[in-house]
């Protein structure tokens, strides 16, 4: 993870979708200081949410109990 900052730490994710309908998910820890650049280059996010601390957990959970293929995992 590139964190050399006191701006905290980003999660920078990337969905690549395949010609048969599957999807491949990436992410990478980058600093909270690489956000303005990117915002800049990539312009307007496409889809944004925000969520507290508490509502991402219950988000993983749900999808945990779900079962299937997706596993979220929020580092401590």
């Amino acid at each position: 993870m590139i964190h050399h900052c006191e701006r905290g730490r980003a999660t920078l994710a990337a969905v690549q979708m395949t010609p048969d309908g599957g999807a491949i998910y990436q992410s990478w820890q980058i600093c909270g200081c690489v956000l303005a650049g990117l915002h800049e280059t990539l312009g307007a996010p496409r889809h944004e949410a925000v969520a507290t601390a508490e509502q991402v957990d219950a988000t993983g959970h749900a999808v945990m109990a779900a079962g299937g293929g997706i596993h979220l995992e929020r580092p401590e």
